[in-house]
């Protein structure tokens, strides 16, 4: 069985996923969530999944510590910053509005048009980067700051005024489909690889499967008799051949 986790850094965004993971039918698809944010590699490093639903630096840090793992971000969109720096807007008339996030955003001097207000922009890729990025755009004069959950506490910490940019429903039903997506493609591959060993080691006799660049990607266990090896995968056709291994 194939299995999803949905990394959820907040409630509000565990009934989104709650809502739209309830539209499919998963009956050979495990879905499971989790809580955390951040990029501590303690937090991350038991996640155990195919396939990993999660935003932010979270999502990188996974992608970054886990490279067999398919990683699906959840994608901040045009509307969720948008709608953050109108509330940042809101709160201080005159604010110059920091924003810190992983995304890359256009120029900061078009957003700042489109706020009508400054616009510093700091681009971070772990918890270390967000705590820099903040120093950094309060030394700048940035009076509001916008970003995620991680710059948020920090925010708290420090007394700033700030506004949390949260993902939206549609982002959330992106995200999903995605990752089911992702999971049906595995699903389809292994049951090849099953169907696929099944054959080679029902055969009496010695058969190897190749790829398109003539590499071995499986073989039976009469194949590994007939060239004395027993690590044939991998290697090219034409080594083995002429090796005799």
């Amino acid at each position: 069985m194939i299995k999803i986790l949905i990394v959820v850094p907040y409630q509000e965004l565990q009934e989104a996923f709650d809502q739209v993971v309830q539209s499919y039918d998963l009956d050979t698809i495990e879905v499971r969530t989790t809580h955390i944010f951040g990029s501590d590699p303690q937090k991350i490093v038991p996640l155990v999944a195919d396939i990993i639903v999660a935003r932010g630096i979270t999502a990188q840090a996974i992608a970054h510590q886990k490279p067999s793992v398919h990683v699906v971000p959840i994608a901040l969109s045009s509307a969720d910053l948008l709608s953050a720096l109108a509330k940042a807007k809101e709160m201080k008339n005159d604010a110059h509005i920091g924003v810190v996030t992983n995304e890359q955003l256009c120029d900061q001097e078009v957003i700042s048009t489109l706020v009508g207000q400054p616009v510093s922009i700091f681009q971070v890729t772990d918890e270390k980067d967000v705590e820099i990025g903040l120093a950094h755009l309060a030394r700048k004069g940035c009076t509001v700051f916008v970003g995620g959950l991680t710059m948020c506490r920090l925010c708290e910490e420090q007394n700033f005024a700030h506004v949390h940019v949260k993902s939206g429903y549609q982002a959330v039903v992106h995200a999903v489909a995605e990752a089911v997506a992702a999971a049906r493609s595995l699903e389809r591959a292994q049951t090849r690889g099953n169907l696929l060993w099944t054959l080679l080691n029902n055969a009496a006799y010695a058969l190897l499967a190749i790829n398109s660049n003539t590499t071995i990607i499986a073989a039976n266990r009469q194949a590994e008799q007939l060239f004395g090896t027993s690590s044939l995968i991998g290697k090219q056709l034409m080594e083995v051949y002429q090796s005799g291994k």
